[in-house]
């Protein structure tokens, strides 16, 4: 019905816009020019090129991070393909110094996430550095988010599940409209609104009174025909003070199309 059309809508606007604006998160904290002894890339290669340890790489490394995280910066707010490559590069360089160095292997799977289409077929490389990440730090919310957004809108839903219900479960934090939203369109889309009742169930135990997760539920029991406990949930939003407004104007919608439908999903 509209209620969920809208709610898919509401869902592909909020993902696929933070999709390139992600990338702006990285090197917004770099440390000021006394936190570092190498002013440059030219010096920090010149003194691991004197004395080659593991103090002097890792300064190399960082110092290689910054450069990269601001020519993507700056490729975000100009459009300059010169400045993706370029970050490209300085980022390979990075993850050649440090492979398990987990802000350049998000960095680099932002790079081809941004440069996918244009100068490279970059479809494989943004999955093998957003997973590698997520070997090194597998709660990372930028690297499970991007990956639920990459393979939601490539129409891989079963993928995009599985990171989506990691995101969840990590804490009551993490439960927000739009990843809700995402999550059943997923369930929705690939026939699994079983598995999402199931869920949503589960997550609800620990999570009780939580208005965005009884919406999903209720739009996960109205795809499992079960009318009655998705109208109780729906009415339970609606009269709600402290639901959120969205998800109050969600069920109160999606309640006038059954009474329209005849108490039809």
């Amino acid at each position: 019905g509209n209620g969920r059309r809208m709610m898919r809508v509401r869902t592909l606007f909020a993902f696929c816009a933070s999709l390139a604006s992600g990338a702006l998160v990285f090197g917004q904290d770099n440390p000021a020019a006394n936190d570092n002894p190498f002013p440059d890339e030219a010096a920090a290669v010149a003194a691991y090129n004197r004395n080659p340890d593991e103090q002097t790489l890792a300064a190399l490394t960082e110092i290689r991070v910054q450069y990269a995280a601001r020519y993507m910066r700056d490729h975000v707010e100009t459009e300059s393909l010169d400045s993706l490559v370029l970050a490209e590069s300085i980022a390979l360089a990075a993850v050649e110094d440090d492979p398990d160095h987990l802000q350049a292997r998000l960095i680099l799977g932002s790079i081809y996430l941004l440069a996918d289409g244009t100068y490279i077929p970059a479809e494989e490389l943004v999955e093998e550095h957003f997973e590698s990440a997520l070997i090194i730090d597998p709660d990372n919310l930028f690297a499970l988010d991007t990956l639920a957004k990459w393979h939601f809108l490539r129409g891989e839903y079963d993928r995009a599940i599985e990171k989506l219900e990691r995101i969840l479960t990590l804490g009551n934090e993490y439960i927000h409209p739009a990843r809700v939203d995402m999550l059943c369109a997923a369930y929705r889309q690939d026939e699994q609104s079983e598995r999402g009742a199931r869920f949503l169930t589960r997550r609800l135990a620990r999570a009780l009174g939580n208005d965005t997760l009884q919406l999903g539920l209720a739009l996960m029991l109205l795809e499992e025909k079960n009318i009655e406990r998705a109208t109780e949930l729906l009415q339970l939003i609606a009269e709600s003070y402290s639901a959120r407004e969205e998800n109050r104007q969600m069920a109160r919608a999606t309640l006038e199309e059954l009474q329209a439908a005849g108490g039809r999903p």
